[in-house]
């Protein structure tokens, strides 16, 4: 599915008015991302220039140290980044992940939840941009930080 257009919080506010339409449509992105489904993450909140999304401290994202896995946590990091970009995206650009860097504070136990503010510059040529995405723990303590360097360019026509 090729989420252009804003097709994709078209999607968020079809299912958002139905219940258990935040649980489906976090399905359908782990389905359509599938490298991402092994977190769980549910979407708890997608507009233009904003996403929310939830991540459960269970048994899949652990690591030896009882807590949640640092790639876990990027993981979800860029999850975030990713629908805000993909949800604020004009018509005419696309984006792809170029970088990603993950900067962590302290151990990450329970929900952790994700928040990417985002802002697409004006762009008439190839150029990066970094989304940063801030991770936090129940008591709000700030547990990592994740910055995605996307690379946005105008959409070119196949000639």
């Amino acid at each position: 599915m090729n989420f252009e257009n804003h097709s994709l919080l078209k999607l968020w506010k079809r299912f958002t008015h139905i219940p258990m339409g935040k649980h489906i449509f976090s399905f359908m992105i782990r389905f359509w991302v599938p490298y991402s489904a092994s977190t769980k993450a549910q979407i708890l909140e997608l507009e233009p220039g904003y996403a929310k999304v939830l991540l459960s401290d269970h048994r899949a994202v652990r690591n030896h140290l009882d807590c949640i896995h640092a790639i876990a946590l990027s993981n979800v990091g860029e999850l975030c980044s990713g629908v805000a970009v993909l949800a604020t995206l004009p018509e005419h650009l696309r984006a792809i992940v170029v970088k990603v860097n993950t900067e962590y504070f302290k151990k990450a136990r329970g929900f952790i939840h994700a928040e990417a503010h985002v802002k697409i510059p004006n762009v008439k040529a190839e150029k990066d941009v970094k989304m940063t995405t801030i991770l936090t723990d129940n008591s709000g303590d700030e547990v990592a930080k994740t910055v995605v360097t996307w690379r946005l360019a105008p959409i070119v026509a196949n000639a």
